[in-house]
C-alpha cells in the first residue's frame, strides 16, 4: 500500500495565485482536497482489485469484504496527514478562515473536515480539532439554536399526536364496554360500524357469533349458524345437531315435498296416458320427472319401496335425488334467487336417466343392482334436475 505524502513547500507554491484575503481557506481547502482524492484513489483500486480476485476464486470461496474496507483505511498514514494538517492549516489560520465572507468556499472546507474527521481515530481527532472552527461561528449557533428550536417542536407535535391517540383508544374503550353491557348482536354492529379497525374487533365479531350460536340453538335452527358463519367456532356442533336430529327422518312414500313449488298433481284421465314406475334401493329417494323444461312430477320414495307415476304421453326425463336424513328446513338456492326448502342432511347424490318417450306405456326403474339390467343412472346435480 502507498504511504500518503504531500510536499508542504509544493502545497505553498500552489496557493500562491489564490486571491490574498481567503489565502488560508483556499490552502486548507487544496490540502483537505488532495487528502480525500488520495483516499478515493486507494479506495477504487483495493476493491477493483479485490473483485478481480473474487471472479477467480473456487466455488465456495468468498472474499473477506471487511477485510478489503479496512485495508482501504489504512492505505494512508494518517499520522502524517494530522502532521501535515497542522503545519498547513495552524491555529491562526483557522481563526482567519471562520471570518472569511466565501460562505461557498467555507460550506466546502467545512464538508472535507468532517470527511477527515471520521477516519481518525479519538487521539488523532484531539490533536487537529481546532479544524472545527464552524462550531464557533455565528451562522453555526443560529443554525444550532434553530436545530434545537425543530426538535423541540417537533418533540410537541409528537407528544400532542400520542395524547391524542390516547385519548382515542380511551374512547373506544369505554364504547365497547357499553356495547359490552348491552351484549345484544346490533349492539356489537354498532361498534364494528364505527371502529371497524378498532381493537375490539375479533372479540365483537365472536361475541355475535356466539350469540347468533346460542339463539340458534335455542330455536334448533342450527342451520342458519352454519349458512351465516360457513367457517365458524360451533360449525362442527351445529352440523352434528343437524345430524342427531334429522338422520333418522324419513318421509312416507308418495310424500310430496316441493309440491308447494311443482304441484301435487300425480293424475292422468283417458285413455293417453302412461305409467312410470320406480321400486328404490337401498336408500330414500326423490324422483323428478321433467317434461321439456319443467318439473312435472315428483315424489319421495323410501328405501326399497314403490311409486307409480302417471303422466300423459309425451317425452320424459327421470331424475334420482337420495340420500339420508330429510330436513324440510335446509335450503337449496335457485339461480334466480328463489329458495327452495327441503334436502338431505347427508350422502346425497344425484342421477338421472335419458329421456323417454312414451304412448300408453310403463316405464320402470328398479334403483337396485339387477343381474342383466339395462340402465345405468348418469351422474347429474339438484341445480339440473330442479331447473325451472
Amino acid at each position: 500500500m502507498s504511504a500518503f505524502f504531500i510536499s508542504k513547500p509544493n502545497i505553498i507554491k500552489h496557493y500562491m495565485i489564490q486571491h490574498y484575503e481567503d489565502r488560508e481557506l483556499q490552502q486548507a481547502v487544496e490540502l483537505l482536497r488532495s487528502v480525500r482524492s488520495t483516499y478515493e484513489t486507494n479506495q477504487t483500486r483495493i476493491v477493483s482489485q479485490a473483485r478481480a480476485q473474487e471472479k477467480n476464486l473456487a466455488w465456495g470461496q468468498t472474499i473477506n469484504w471487511d477485510k478489503v474496507y479496512e485495508m482501504v483505511e489504512n492505505s494512508i498514514n494518517w499520522w502524517k496527514v494530522v502532521k501535515l494538517a497542522k503545519q498547513t492549516i495552524p491555529p491562526q489560520s483557522v481563526e482567519k478562515i471562520q471570518n472569511t465572507t466565501n460562505q461557498e468556499l467555507f460550506e466546502e472546507y467545512e464538508g472535507l473536515v468532517k470527511f477527515l474527521m471520521k477516519r481518525l481515530n479519538y487521539l488523532q481527532r484531539k490533536e487537529i480539532e481546532y479544524l472545527t472552527c464552524w462550531k464557533n461561528t455565528p451562522q453555526y449557533k443560529r443554525r444550532k439554536k434553530t436545530y434545537i428550536f425543530i426538535m423541540f417542536s417537533l418533540f410537541g407535535v409528537l407528544a400532542i399526536g400520542i395524547g391524542w391517540l390516547i385519548s382515542l383508544r380511551i374512547q373506544e374503550r369505554n364504547f365497547f364496554e357499553i356495547k359490552s353491557l348491552q351484549h345484544t348482536i346490533e349492539a356489537y354492529e354498532t361498534y364494528l360500524e364505527r371502529h371497524p379497525q378498532g381493537r375490539f374487533v375479533s372479540e365483537a365479531r365472536f361475541r355475535i357469533e356466539q350469540l347468533f350460536w346460542e339463539d340458534a340453538k335455542s330455536r334448533h335452527d342450527y342451520q342458519s349458524y352454519i349458512d351465516e358463519f360457513p367457517n365458524g367456532k360451533f360449525v362442527s356442533e351445529a352440523k352434528s345437531k343437524i345430524r342427531d336430529r334429522y338422520i333418522s327422518i324419513s318421509l312416507p312414500t308418495g310424500y310430496m315435498p316441493w309440491a308447494n313449488y311443482f304441484g301435487r298433481n300425480n293424475h292422468c284421465t283417458g285413455s293417453g296416458c302412461s305409467q312410470i314406475r320406480i321400486t328404490a334401493g337401498g336408500s330414500d329417494v326423490v324422483v323428478i320427472v321433467r317434461s321439456g323444461n319443467r318439473v312435472v312430477r315428483h315424489a319421495y320414495i323410501r328405501a326399497t319401496e314403490t311409486f307409480t307415476f302417471n303422466v300423459p304421453n309425451g317425452t320424459f326425463q327421470t331424475f334420482f335425488y337420495s340420500g339420508r336424513g330429510w330436513s324440510q328446513g335446509r335450503e337449496f338456492p335457485q339461480p334466480d334467487g328463489t329458495i327452495i326448502l327441503g334436502r338431505f342432511i347427508e350422502n346425497e347424490s344425484v342421477g338421472r336417466g335419458n329421456p323417454e318417450t312414451l304412448n300408453n306405456h310403463i316405464l320402470t326403474y328398479t334403483l337396485r343392482e339387477q343381474i342383466s339390467g339395462n340402465f345405468r343412472q348418469i351422474p347429474s346435480c339438484l341445480s339440473e334436475a330442479l331447473a325451472w
